[in-house]
């Protein structure tokens, strides 16, 4: 599959066995489009990504080892001790920088044309994004935390995904005061909190966390739908 025009890795489904998968010299730019890899080539060992846009990325080999956990040669050079440290410290909080590269992930495959604009503008339209976006999904990418300033300009977001992260306290959406969704499935969280703001919820997904108590939920009005399988209640 090297030397095409590839940009979206998909229609492996049915191919779990796959041990080595060639991608060199295509057009991958997402680096969410490992996701694809991860969840359905779970015994593939080596993979190339050499000579396509995702390669250029200041923590490319982190981030694939740390995903792919399956796999043990990336480009052709085997994991490395100094790989295996680096893909420890990516657990981090979540940046700005990951919902910008999430949001134009989101818009690359919809084929929503990203207009190009001077450097000294791509501030601006940054800003102009976050204040219009309404889904926002930040599935699988080991954050450990929001803060208080990543979201906070991101006043109209009715979805919020963050399946399968680190999280352990529910916390950063001040500011996200009309979301209807929030899905946190899959993490670490001990105890609900930090959403009795959000008075337009309707869907609360909490599953598979270590909440051991259903409270907090007092003035979610709004409320249709809480999801709170395999917990420890």
């Amino acid at each position: 599959m090297n030397h095409n025009f590839i940009r979206r890795v998909e229609g492996l489904e049915n191919k779990s066995g796959l041990q080595n998968l060639n991608l060199t010299n295509n057009w991958i730019s997402d680096i969410n489009q490992i996701e694809h890899l991860r969840v359905y080539c779970s015994n593939l060992k080596e993979l190339s990504l050499k000579c396509n846009p995702i390669a250029a990325k200041k923590s490319y080999r982190p981030t694939v080892f740390q995903r792919l956990g399956c796999i043990v040669k990336l480009d052709g050079i085997a994991l490395t001790d100094k790989d295996k440290e680096r893909v420890k410290n990516e657990h981090t909080q979540l940046t700005r920088e990951m919902v910008v590269e999430a949001i134009k992930g989101a818009a690359a495959n919809k084929s929503v044309p990203i207009p190009s604009t001077p450097k000294e503008d791509e501030e601006e339209k940054v800003s102009h994004w976050e204040k219009t976006v309404e889904t926002l999904i930040l599935s699988h990418k080991q954050i450990s935390r929001i803060d208080s300033v990543t979201l906070e300009q991101f006043v109209n977001l009715r979805k919020l995904q963050l399946v399968d992260n680190g999280i352990s306290k529910i916390e950063g959406l001040g500011r996200c005061k009309l979301l209807e969704e929030l899905s946190l499935e899959k993490n670490k969280i001990t105890s609900i909190e930090g959403v009795n703001h959000l008075r337009y919820l309707k869907k609360l997904d909490l599953g598979r966390n270590r909440i051991r108590r259903i409270d907090g939920l007092n003035q979610l009005e709004s409320l249709t739908q809480l999801s709170m399988e395999d917990n420890e209640i």
